[in-house]
């Protein structure tokens, strides 16, 4: 087979595909000031994660970047069978953590899936817009640039219950 000007054999395919699986796993990084975050947030509310992704990769990303301590449910689309926007995962994880839409709040890097998505379902969201993007809509969203210092990111995801 010949791709891009180059001969490719199964074989180089193969190594291809294992070499580019290491520098992903390699590249696997916290956003600055996220464990911070998750261990001021951890006492005062469950925190869950809702992921579009297979299984296998999302729990080992977890276990890799030392989230695993600070999380009461992880819901991930190849499990639950729907994927975000789509209300049901978000219902599946309002299930699993024991908490009603309207005393939940979702933040979310991606305004389709996670910040639509989560309204959609009745839960209050917050975009995580560290690169300074537009909003797509004009709803009343809150927003944080950074998770450092995590009091003050803290406060903008809890409000008065922190």
């Amino acid at each position: 087979m010949e791709e891009a000007g180059e001969a490719v054999t199964p074989g180089g395919a193969a190594g291809m595909a294992a070499d580019y699986r290491r520098a992903y796993v390699a590249a696997w990084r916290l956003v600055p000031g996220a464990l911070e975050l998750l261990d001021a947030l951890h006492p005062h509310a469950p925190i869950g994660v809702i992921s579009n992704n297979v299984v296998g990769e999302q729990i080992e990303k977890i276990r890799a970047c030392g989230l695993a301590p600070f999380l009461d449910t992880v819901v991930i689309s190849e499990e639950a069978g729907v994927a975000k926007p789509h209300t049901r995962i978000f219902e599946i994880a309002l299930a699993r953590l024991g908490s009603s839409a309207d005393e939940t709040v979702m933040v979310g890097d991606a305004w389709a899936a996670d910040i639509a998505g989560a309204r959609s379902a009745g839960m209050r969201a917050v975009w995580f817009n560290r690169f300074g993007a537009v909003a797509p809509e004009t709803w009343d969203v809150a927003e944080l640039a950074s998770f450092a210092p995590a009091a003050d990111a803290a406060q903008v995801i809890l409000g008065d219950g922190f």
